[in-house]
């Protein structure tokens, strides 16, 4: 696990510096303090949301601000359900200290070593583990997810002068895909549906969690398979050691058919979070032309 490094001037240091006079009511109102008991330690990873380790009576935790405008795009009391299941009942998740429907996070600090895309190549064995322990448990989480109709509603968000010159034939491709899928016979159950590596933690006894729940919900095993595959940039040897290790009837074609959708997604994302104005350290343009890119190069793959 990596070390607590105090990185944050002692100026920056108080929770006032990076939340707003709101979000600190919200804070010290439910957990009975007052701001002065709050130091912030560090600013962490994450580019939807702004996160940072904080240190409250001497105990250290995680903080997650909302992004700016994810309200538009996210239910954030379905996450807020969802992760208070994969916690309570999988323990697949830190614990938390506070989830507000507003999108504040405190959550047990559990180390920020997240895995690497070359990390999470190599460790198919405890991966597919963790991600048969969620698909096979049986709960049921809020949101019901739609891909295909997240894209739509993404698209509808975006300003459209922002748009690519392939965004709208994306749109026609997701609905190709969307048709193909529905014949499919697939299994739905809870999916975390957002494994980039930067969401998935270890620790030093090789125990995994799962952070980040706001795009959980009711899905297709497939379409977790796809996120974790398309997020770290797997190619298909790594991706037929991890389908073979799941050891289960999954879809190959649906695999693939959902890796081309969340490139489409997160194209659309990109333009949203560069018109929202929160790009955190991300260029958010140039990520999301990227991703369509790897979307239609994808698509022309599976049509050729």
């Amino acid at each position: 696990m990596d070390s607590i490094v105090l990185d944050i001037p002692p100026q920056y240091s108080k929770l006032e510096t990076i939340a707003s006079p709101d979000q600190i009511s919200r804070i010290t109102k439910s957990l009975g303090i007052s701001s002065d008991e709050i130091t912030v330690q560090k600013r962490l990873g994450g580019i939807t949301n702004t996160n940072y380790q904080i240190k409250i009576q001497d105990k250290f935790y995680a903080l997650r601000l909302p992004g700016k405008g994810t309200d538009t795009f996210l239910s954030r009391k379905s996450e807020k359900k969802n992760t208070t299941t994969a916690c309570k009942h999988l323990g697949l998740t830190p614990p938390a200290l506070l989830i507000c429907n507003s999108g504040i996070k405190i959550v047990k600090w559990f180390g920020d070593h997240t895995l690497t895309p070359k990390e999470v190549g190599h460790s198919v064995g405890l991966l597919t583990k963790l991600l048969k322990r969620l698909h096979h448990s049986g709960l049921h989480f809020e949101n019901p997810i739609d891909t295909v109709s997240m894209i739509f509603k993404y698209a509808s968000l975006a300003p459209q002068p922002h748009w690519y010159p392939d965004s709208q034939d994306s749109l026609e491709i997701a609905l190709k895909i969307s048709k193909a899928i529905t014949k499919m016979d697939l299994i739905t159950c809870p999916i975390h549906h957002d494994l980039i590596p930067d969401n998935i933690l270890i620790d030093e006894n090789k125990t995994l969690n799962l952070i980040d729940w706001e795009y959980s919900g009711m899905g297709h095993r497939e379409l977790d398979l796809a996120s974790l595959f398309t997020e770290s940039h797997l190619g298909n040897e790594k991706q037929q050691q991890y389908l073979k290790a799941y050891n289960d009837d999954i879809s190959h074609e649906a695999v693939a058919a959902y890796s081309v959708l969340l490139d489409i997604l997160w194209s659309f994302w990109g333009i949203l979070q560069h018109a929202s104005g929160t790009d955190n350290n991300l260029n958010s343009l140039a990520y999301g032309k990227l991703r369509l890119k790897d979307g239609m190069d994808k698509w022309k793959q599976l049509t050729s």
